[in-house]
């Protein structure tokens, strides 16, 4: 990871090229949209976390979070079934896709989130995480023992089994405590150093010694 373009940095580029509010909360997805990316169980995820309230008196029920969003970057062959599946869950307007992004734009993307999700078992990398990371964005994904290289589960990230359940508990938790949020924050940062272009290089070097 290029951790000098992957850093902490201004966090109000993507919430003004949305036209959000400085309080307003971003749950954020980068990566390819097929099946195997488990996108829809992100989407399903969010649209629990959104479960409405009946309002008194018998009106149409409200969004439990109307200023918390889910944007998602990439592009892929599930695209437009995502978006009919947003729709069904009645969180369209909420869940915004971006489409493809430039990567060196990504940097810019993950600043501006609160919190970033992934709910691939597939992964031989992810590299998308420790780059959130790397941009003090606290992450949670599912359990996956590719993804143990890169978090320690309640230390610098966060990893829960595949259920909506647990998945909306651990969100509604970071989404609602600024004070964990910035703590991984700052761990998250530290961690990704290890997964810099630097010290994978160092490490290269040493082994090609001992060789």
């Amino acid at each position: 990871v290029n951790t000098k373009k992957f850093k902490p940095a201004d966090k109000n580029y993507l919430k003004n090229k949305l036209g959000l509010l400085e309080n307003d909360r971003i749950v954020i997805y980068v990566g390819r949209l097929a099946k195997e990316k488990s996108v829809d169980f992100l989407l399903k995820s969010f649209a629990r976390l959104q479960s409405p309230h009946a309002q008194a008196g018998g009106g149409q029920a409200k969004l439990k979070r109307p200023n918390t969003y889910f944007v998602i970057i990439g592009d892929g062959p599930e695209k437009k079934n995502l978006e009919k599946l947003a729709k069904d869950l009645s969180i369209n307007e909420e869940a915004i896709f971006l489409g493809a992004t430039p990567h060196y734009d990504l940097a810019k993307m993950y600043n501006g989130a609160d919190v970033f999700v992934f709910g691939s078992t597939t992964e031989t990398q992810g590299l998308v995480i420790p780059e959130a990371m790397a941009c003090g964005l606290p992450v949670l994904t599912v359990k996956d023992r590719v993804f143990e290289q890169f978090i320690e589960n309640g230390v610098d990230g966060f990893m829960v089994d595949k259920t909506e359940n647990e998945f909306v508990k651990k969100l509604e938790e970071i989404l609602d405590d600024k004070n964990l949020r910035e703590e991984i924050s700052k761990r998250a940062r530290i961690k990704a150093e290890k997964f810099s272009l630097e010290e994978i290089a160092k490490r290269f070097e040493n082994l090609y010694k001992e060789l």
